[in-house]
């Protein structure tokens, strides 16, 4: 009687299985580095965009630093953002809102007498 050997492959199925699943392991990991290597390419172009944007609004403000030398230039930034005025002119600040101004209203309380300006101190 001869008697059949059982060769030993060297894939055996423990081993295909391993492979099979190491092999889908590593795709999905492929995958998901794939996707946030796109995600971080879109915001790499989105923060060039923003740095080349900075860039030129940088430029623009050195040229008008050069320009800043004009007195009229310094003189209009002076009045609207200062607030500052020539001899003999008034500032008129116009406000939007309905309500009076709050120090109109501390000088008519002042008027009340004692008990008005005791009673405020509890109000406030």
């Amino acid at each position: 009687m001869t008697k059949k050997r059982k060769q030993k492959s060297f894939f055996s199925f423990p081993f295909l299985v391993f492979l099979i699943v190491a092999c889908l392991f590593l795709s999905a990991m492929n995958i998901k580095i794939w996707r946030e290597r796109n995600t971080n390419i879109e915001q790499l172009s989105q923060i060039e965009k923003e740095l080349h944007g900075l860039q030129e609004q940088r430029e623009i403000l050195k040229a008008q630093i050069i320009d800043d030398s004009d007195d009229a230039l310094i003189e209009r930034i002076a009045r609207e953002q200062l607030l500052l005025q020539k001899e003999g002119e008034n500032v008129v600040i116009i406000s939007r809102s309905n309500e009076a101004p709050k120090d109109k209203e501390k000088e008519d309380d002042s008027d009340g007498g004692f008990i008005e300006q005791f009673l405020d101190i509890f109000r406030q």
